[in-house]
């Protein structure tokens, strides 16, 4: 599951957007941070802050941080 995150307190690059992604395993919810190129994205995995769970998100671009855990507000 991922689904775009319009949070102003994070203070990331203009040239990046913030997803969320959920872990299949532990169902952990994260952001991770996504950069606006015209390069192909690649297949970058990432581990779950919760469980070490490895995966690979379906992104629109390459990943350029994160992941980092998703506070509530």
């Amino acid at each position: 599951m991922t689904e775009t995150v319009r949070d102003k307190s994070h203070a990331f690059e203009s040239s990046s957007i913030t997803m969320q992604i959920k872990c299949p395993r532990c169902k952990t919810r994260m952001l991770l941070q996504v950069g606006l190129t015209l390069d192909p994205p690649t297949n970058e995995s990432v581990s779950c802050i919760n469980c070490n769970n490895k995966m690979i998100p379906l992104v629109p671009g390459p990943i350029v941080g994160g992941p980092f855990l998703k506070m509530h507000a």
